[in-house]
């Protein structure tokens, strides 16, 4: 079943004339045909590789190349109160740098790395583990 093609409101508002259904289709395989055409030749590589910024400010000796570090996309749900401490702390960081390369991912990353560092050292005695653990007795 052929669905009919939304009617071009905007381009109709600015001047362009309404195209016949069958001119939209045309042009629509022409495109479509265009881009598969064109990406033959492209590898398409998946988001394993991806640049890590370098939080602390120290960029890379020259000459030294960017090795690309694998990541994964993982989901994780946090309170708005968290979200929004994020996004503060986030826009800061990219003032107090002046640049935007800083990403929220970078930020979470390097505070996660730090947790786990802390909790391998000190065990139960980590900030990490109190922390949780009061959270714990406080919901029971």
């Amino acid at each position: 079943m052929n669905r009919k093609a939304t009617p071009d409101i905007l381009g109709a508002l600015m001047g362009e004339a309404i195209k016949p259904e069958s001119q939209i289709a045309v042009e629509q395989e022409s495109t479509q045909a265009i881009k598969q055409s064109s990406n033959k030749g492209i590898k398409q590589s998946g988001n394993k590789a991806i640049k890590q910024a370098h939080f602390d400010g120290m960029e890379p000796p020259e000459g030294a190349g960017i090795v690309p570090v694998e990541k994964e996309k993982a989901t994780f749900n946090l309170s708005k109160s968290v979200l929004g401490e994020l996004e503060d702390c986030w826009i800061e960081i990219r003032k107090l740098r002046g640049d935007k390369k800083i990403s929220k991912t970078d930020i979470v990353e390097q505070a996660i790395e730090e947790a786990i560092k802390d909790f391998k050292l000190k065990k139960e005695l980590s900030r990490f583990y109190s922390k949780l653990e009061s959270n714990k007795a406080s919901k029971q």
